[in-house]
C-alpha cells in the first residue's frame, strides 16, 4: 500500500487541508503543513529549528508561494493561503495531480496539459536544514518559476511576530535574523542544477509583512488562530524541460552544523539513500515467516521521526525519543513504552542501548522524570511525577536483553536497578511504595496525576486513580519478574526479587470484579474526602488489558479470556481502545470544545491508538490464532491515509468515525502497532491458554 492519492483528494481543498505531511531531522526538528500547502496550525512551517535538541523550537521558514508561468496558458499557484473569514487565495490543489510518499518524504506532481512539475521537501539528518526541490518534468517550452519566501522566528507554538527581524542579501539568497541575536538565523539559498537556470536566476532580499493568516486547527481547538510572517525573499528562475531547481533553508546557529554541501539532487541522494537504508536494517531483522505488508514498511520511517538527539544530556550517546509532533518533545513514559517498536523492531538495537544507558543517568529516588526540560538541559533536571516510567524501563530492559542477549549492559545496569525496586519497596515521592500487607504498589497524592491517564483541567484531575492502579502492578509483577531472571542469567542474588514477584501474583487476585468479570482499574482507591473509605473503582478502562498482555500476568486463564471479551465488547475500535466503556455516565464520546473541554475529554473515553498494539498481543497470548491477532491491527494500514500521512495520530473520537484528534504523530501509537506486528508475525510464544 502506497500512501498516496489523486485527483480525487488532492483537488479537493478541504480533504487536502485535512491531510498533513511531516518530515524530521533527528534533533526534533521538522517541516510539514497540510497537502494543500496551506498552514492550518501554528505548528506548520518549512523549516522549524530545534535550537536546543530536541527543544527551543523556532519556526523559521513558514511558507513559500510558488508561480509558475508560462509562454501560453494561466500561472500555476503551487501554494495555498487561508485568510482570515475562511477564504483561501491561492488554491493549488486545483494544480495537483498527485501526492505521495517518496521513501517516507513528500513528493507532489502538478500538473497542466503538457506541463508537469514536481515537487520533493526533506530535510538533512541531524542538521537545522529544509531543501524544496522543483524539477519541470515536461513542458512545450521554458517555464519561469517565481518564489517568494515567508519567514518568522517566533516559538513553534505560537505567539506574536518578531518585529526587529533583519533582511541581508546574500550571494544567491538572504540571511534573516533578529537583531543582535545570533541564535538562529535562517539563511536562504538557491540551488539552480544547470548552468542556463543559474544564469537566469534573479534574487531579491524584500522585507514585506502579511497578516491575516488564518490557522483553522487552531480554531478548532480553540486557540489563537490568526497569524502573520514576514516576506524577506523573491527569486525567479528559468527552468527547461527536465531542469531542475533547490531551495536550500539552513539555521544558520552557533551550535548548528556547518551548512549542508553540494546540490540539492545531491542531498536529495543523502536522503533516498538513509531512508532505504533504514528499509535494509529492518528486513534484515524481521525473522517474520512472510513478506511485511506495505503499510508496516512505511511505519519504519514514522519511527524513525521520533529518534532524536538530545543536547545536555552528558558525554556519550544522547538519544531520546520526541513524544509526539507536533507540540510535544521528549517525556520519560512515552519513551520507554516507545522504545522496544521503534528501535528493536526496526533493527537498531544500538540505539535502545544508547538510550537505555541515557535514561538510567535520571534515575532518581526510583524514579524517572516523566517530563523533561523543555531547554535541552540534562534529563536529571526534569519533572519527577510519573509512577510508571521506572517501572516500563524494566519492560524496555527486558526486551532489549531478549533480542541482543547483551548481558554486558543488564550488569553494568543491576545495581541501579536493583536501587529503583528498593526505593519502591520502601516508598518514594508521592506515597509510591509497596503495601506490606499484599506487596502491591500503592501511588497518589492530591492534585496530581502520576499514571499515564494523566489529564488535569482547571486544575482539577480528571482522572485521580490514587490507590493501586491495574497495570502499575502489572508492570511491578514484571518488573520484579525481569530483576529475577536477569540476576539467575548474571549469577547475581534472585530469590528475595522471586518472592516478591509471587506474592504480588497471589495478590493479583484483589483486581477481580466478579461483578463485571473483569479487573477493577484501581483498588483501594484514596477517599476524595479525608475520612472517608477506601473503595474500589469498577470504571471498565483498558488498562487491565495490559495484565494480559505483559509477560507475566496475575490473572488465571479463565480471567484472562474474560478480561479481553469485556475490552473487545465495550472498548476495543478500529483504531484502538477506548479509555472509558460508553456505559460509563462520564463517558464523552467526541474530543473537541476548548482545551478545558478537551484536557476533561482526554481519558474518558477518547480511543487511544498506542493501546492496539497490548490488545493484539492479549489476544495472541489468550488465543494464539495470528491471522486474528494481526487482523486487530490492519484497520491502521487506512488511517495512514489520513491525518498525519504515513503516521499514526495521537487519539480519536470514541464514537464513529473515530476520527482522528491530538497529535497527528505520536511516538508509542506508530512502536507499539510496529512492535506488536513483528511479534505476532514472527510467531513469538504466544503463551496461550
Amino acid at each position: 500500500m502506497a500512501v498516496g492519492f489523486g485527483r480525487s483528494v488532492s483537488r479537493h481543498s478541504a480533504m487536502a487541508d485535512r491531510r498533513e505531511w511531516l518530515v524530521t531531522n533527528g534533533l526534533g526538528g521538522y517541516a510539514s503543513s497540510a497537502v494543500s500547502g496551506a498552514l492550518t496550525r501554528s505548528y506548520h512551517g518549512l523549516l522549524v529549528a530545534a535550537v536546543a535538541p530536541p527543544g527551543e523550537r523556532l519556526l523559521l521558514l513558514s511558507h513559500l508561494d510558488e508561480t509558475v508561468e508560462r509562454p501560453s496558458g494561466p500561472p500555476l499557484q503551487l501554494s495555498a493561503n487561508v485568510w482570515q473569514g475562511g477564504v483561501m487565495a491561492p488554491e493549488a490543489s486545483r494544480w495537483i495531480s498527485h501526492f505521495e510518499l517518496l521513501a517516507g518524504q513528500p513528493r507532489w506532481l502538478f500538473r497542466d496539459g503538457e506541463l508537469i512539475l514536481e515537487r520533493l521537501i526533506w530535510m538533512e539528518q541531524g542538521a537545522n536544514t529544509t531543501y524544496v526541490r522543483y524539477h519541470l518534468q515536461h513542458a512545450a517550452a521554458p517555464v519561469e518559476l517565481t518564489i517568494r519566501a515567508l519567514v518568522n522566528q517566533r516559538s513553534f507554538h505560537g505567539g506574536d511576530f518578531p518585529a526587529d527581524l533583519r533582511v541581508e542579501p546574500l550571494a544567491a539568497g538572504v540571511r534573516v535574523q533578529r537583531h543582535d541575536d545570533d541564535r538562529a538565523a535562517l539563511e536562504l539559498s538557491a540551488l539552480p542544477e544547470s548552468p542556463e537556470a543559474a544564469a537566469s536566476l534573479r534574487c531579491s532580499a524584500t522585507a514585506i509583512p502579511y497578516s491575516g493568516y488564518l490557522l483553522p486547527r487552531e480554531q478548532e481547538r480553540g486557540l489563537g488562530a490568526s497569524d502573520q510572517h514576514l516576506q524577506a525573499l523573491e527569486l525567479c528562475v528559468r527552468l527547461s524541460p527536465g531542469e531542475a531547481f533547490s531551495l536550500r533553508a539552513h539555521c544558520a546557529s552557533p551550535v548548528d552544523q556547518p551548512t549542508p554541501a553540494g546540490t540539492g539532487s545531491e542531498a536529495w541522494h543523502r536522503r533516498f539513500a538513509r531512508q532505504q537504508q533504514l528499509l535494509t536494517r529492518w528486513r534484515a531483522s524481521l525473522g517474520v515467516p512472510e513478506v511485511a505488508p506495505s503499510w508496516i514498511e512505511q511505519l519504519v520511517y514514522a519511527a524513525d521521526q521520533f529518534l532524536v538527539s538530545r543536547s545536555g544530556a552528558g558525554p556519550g550517546p544522547a538519544s531520546t525519543v520526541v513524544a509526539g509532533y507536533h507540540w510535544f518533545q521528549d517525556w520519560g513514559r512515552d519513551t520507554l513504552i516507545s522504545l522496544p517498536g521503534l528501535t528493536l523492531s526496526t533493527g537498531r538495537p544500538e540505539l535502545a542501548r544508547a538510550l537505555l544507558l541515557a535514561f538510567a543517568a535520571s534515575f532518581d529516588r526510583g524514579m524517572l522524570p516523566n517530563r523533561f526540560p523543555e531547554t535541552g538541559r540534562p534529563l536529571q533536571e526534569g519533572d519527577y511525577n510519573t509512577v510508571d516510567a521506572g517501572l516500563w524501563y524494566f519492560e524496555a530492559l527486558r526486551q532489549y536483553v531478549e533480542v541482543t542477549g547483551d548481558l554486558v549492559l543488564a550488569d553494568q545496569l543491576h545495581d541501579s536497578l536493583a536501587e529503583v525496586l528498593n526505593h519502591h519497596i520502601n516508598g518514594t515521592r508521592f506515597n509510591i511504595g509497596m503495601d506490606q500487607a499484599d506487596a502491591l504498589l500503592r501511588c497518589g497524592a492530591p492534585g496530581v496525576q502520576l499514571t499515564w491517564m494523566d489529564a488535569i483541567a482547571d486544575g482539577r484531575v480528571i482522572t485521580p486513580r490514587r490507590g493501586k492502579p491495574v497495570e502499575i502492578n502489572a508492570l511491578w509483577l514484571n518488573a520484579l519478574s525481569t530483576m529475577a531472571t536477569l540476576g539467575k542469567q548474571l549469577g547475581r542474588p534472585a530469590d528475595a526479587w522471586l518472592q516478591r514477584a509471587e506474592r504480588v501474583r497471589g495478590s493479583f487476585a484483589r483486581f477481580w470484579n466478579p461483578e463485571r468479570d473483569c479487573c477493577f482499574d484501581v483498588i483501594d482507591a484514596y477517599a476524595e474526602q479525608p475520612g472517608d473509605p477506601l473503595y474500589d473503582d469498577a470504571s471498565v478502562r483498558p488498562n487491565q488489558v495490559l495484565a494480559v498482555s505483559l509477560p507475566e500476568t496475575g490473572l488465571s486463564p479463565d480471567q484472562r479470556l474474560a478480561v479481553l471479551r469485556v475490552c473487545e465488547q465495550e472498548l476495543l475500535t478500529d483504531l484502538g481502545l477506548r479509555s472509558l466503556s460508553p456505559a460509563d455516565p462520564a463517558y464523552a464520546g467526541r474530543y473537541d470544545g476548548g482545551p478545558s473541554q478537551r484536557d476533561s475529554r482526554y481519558h474518558q473515553g477518547t480511543v487511544w491508538g498506542w493501546l492496539l498494539g497490548p490488545m493484539a498481543l492479549a489476544h495472541w497470548r489468550c488465543h494464539g490464532d495470528r491471522v486474528r491477532a494481526l487482523a486487530l491491527l490492519e484497520p491502521m494500514a487506512d488511517h495512514l491515509l489520513d491525518a498525519g500521512l504515513g503516521t499514526i495520530s495521537e487519539i480519536f473520537d470514541g464514537d464513529a468515525p473515530y476520527a482522528p484528534a491530538g497529535c497527528i504523530a505520536q511516538a508509542w501509537s506508530v512502536a507499539e502497532v510496529l512492535r506488536s506486528w513483528q511479534l505476532i508475525a514472527s510467531g513469538i510464544p504466544s503463551n496461550s491458554t
